[in-house]
């Protein structure tokens, strides 16, 4: 059963982030997620939207203060140890990555602004198209064979799949009926 940490009393100076995500913690959450069955892990990714008013503590740039929870920089790269942690500036459209090496976050080079991860089969760029009516720079996924389409795009490209049948269906049957057979009366 997954349980709410409670947070720790603040009775230190300083608060050990471990407490709040000790390791016992961590292999409950692992446990859980195994239990649904599948390829689940904690996480092998983060995708953070920068904001200007937390864009400090995004990149990890600011102190841990003292009495205060850990920074998010801090959980994902010494906490949780999430090997990935994508940042994407959509105001300026700038996707930077970082992928942990050891204990510390590294910046990994991002030509044509994508990421691939190796061990996921999958990427994650910036596309250039329309979503949703709006035309613009987009975070999307990727992989070998290409951009992976949305779920709209998905549920288009069945219903034209689906269309394309119907239609398939109705020149046979036309065919049948062209011929003296009823195509509703076949046994």
């Amino acid at each position: 059963m997954l349980q709410l940490l409670e947070p720790p009393q603040r009775t230190a100076s300083k608060i050990d982030a471990q407490t709040f995500f000790s390791q016992r913690h961590r292999k409950a959450i692992a446990q859980f997620l195994g239990s649904l069955g599948g390829r689940w892990s904690l996480s092998d990714l983060i995708i953070e939207l920068l904001s200007p008013c937390t864009e400090q503590e995004d990149l990890g740039k600011t102190l841990q203060q003292v009495n205060r929870p850990p920074a998010k920089w801090e959980v994902y790269e010494r906490i949780l140890r999430v090997p990935y942690y994508v940042v994407y500036d959509r105001y300026e459209n700038y996707l930077r990555a970082f992928q942990l090496i050891g204990t510390r976050y590294k910046a990994i080079a991002l030509p044509e602004n994508r990421l691939w991860l190796e061990e996921l089969e999958l990427g994650l760029g910036l596309w250039q198209g329309t979503y949703q009516q709006t035309i613009g720079l987009w975070l999307h996924w990727y992989n070998p064979a290409g951009w992976v389409p949305t779920l709209g795009e998905q549920a288009e490209q069945e219903r034209q799949r689906a269309e394309q049948e119907y239609q398939r269906a109705e020149r046979l049957a036309q065919y049948l009926r062209s011929q003296g057979i009823d195509p509703d009366n076949l046994s």
